[in-house]
């Protein structure tokens, strides 16, 4: 593991026009992916303000196209439950099996059934699997009753996922294109119903399914540049007060989480970037934001930042 460390570290005191920035950007030396940690006082965001608006307002992302604690953790939940599965089934199967418009529901879903049967046992035999696999490096990764999206979102993020075809390494997965297709287009059927009822959108739990498909079976190598970033140690809060805490207890110290797929840039075809914040509340310390991205995210916290603060002065003065 290879480490660039930058900080812009200034001040204590908010009121005086001097923000302060910590960076810490994680370079795997046996991975092409690369993590970069940016952290901010949360005395400088404005403690009333949520998670999504902060999201928003740095990221320029509706807070439809995110997800948070509450959402992955009932994605998750959906994911380990062959309902969702099968409503998903039962979906493609009415868009792209062949049947005719006034097939019988109870054909659809015979058939449904029958082929989610093996590809659910292979799901829990991948999920037990994971368990085994990270029970060394944290135990929480695969936790089904409290799951991390901040620790999710690093792993994500080591994987490269946002590039990565889910459907190559999960059985389950292997009509994702087209349960993708059904849940970018939920406007009825069974999948809408069941996401309705759990009160998360097809976007976040679409998103869940590639995070989650990223903890399950990651690329080679994920796990042990995940163990060794544990180990680094991230800045929290303004000196001389800051507070350094190594990455696996700031994971375990986060009280909340959002994250996104996002365009930085307009290229053509645009390129998204998965980003989260989370706010961590250390033992010792006060609490700070949590940004995990990709190197320029430190270039646009740094500009947000910068504008929050010209505003606030300007309201003082």
């Amino acid at each position: 593991m290879a480490l660039e460390e930058g900080s812009t570290d200034n001040s204590t005191n908010p009121s005086s026009g001097v923000r302060a920035l910590a960076t810490r950007t994680l370079i795997p030396l046996q991975l092409s992916t690369s993590l970069t940690f940016v952290t901010v006082p949360w005395d400088d965001l404005g403690e009333e303000l949520k998670l999504e608006q902060v999201m928003s307002y740095f990221f320029s992302v509706p807070r439809t196209k995110t997800i948070n604690d509450s959402q992955y953790k009932t994605a998750i939940r959906l994911i380990r439950n062959r309902r969702i599965w099968e409503a998903l089934e039962f979906d493609q199967l009415r868009l792209f099996g062949g049947y005719p418009r006034d097939a019988p529901t109870e054909v659809l879903a015979t058939q449904a059934r029958r082929q989610i049967d093996y590809s659910f046992a292979v799901l829990n035999n991948i999920v037990n699997r994971s368990q085994a696999e990270w029970q060394g490096i944290s135990p929480s990764v695969v936790s089904s009753e409290a799951p991390s999206l901040a620790e999710h979102a690093a792993i994500f993020r080591l994987d490269g996922a946002p590039e990565r075809d889910i459907s190559a390494h999960v059985r389950i997965f292997s009509y994702y294109p087209r349960y993708a297709y059904v849940l970018a287009r939920t406007v009825e059927g069974q999948t809408k119903q069941i996401l309705d009822e759990e009160n998360i959108s097809a976007e976040a739990f679409s998103l869940a399914l590639r995070i989650y498909s990223a903890v399950l079976v990651p690329s080679e190598g994920v796990r042990g540049a995940l163990k060794e970033a544990y180990d680094y140690d991230i800045p929290f809060g303004n000196s001389p007060d800051g507070t350094f805490g190594n990455l696996g207890s700031i994971f375990s110290e986060t009280t909340e989480t959002v994250a996104a797929l996002v365009n930085l840039s307009v290229p053509s075809p645009p390129e998204e970037e998965f980003i989260s914040f989370s706010r961590a509340r250390p033992k010792q310390g006060k609490p700070s934001g949590l940004v995990q991205g990709p190197m320029q995210v430190t270039s646009i916290v740094e500009t947000e930042i910068r504008k929050a603060g010209v505003r606030q002065l300007e309201e003082t003065q």
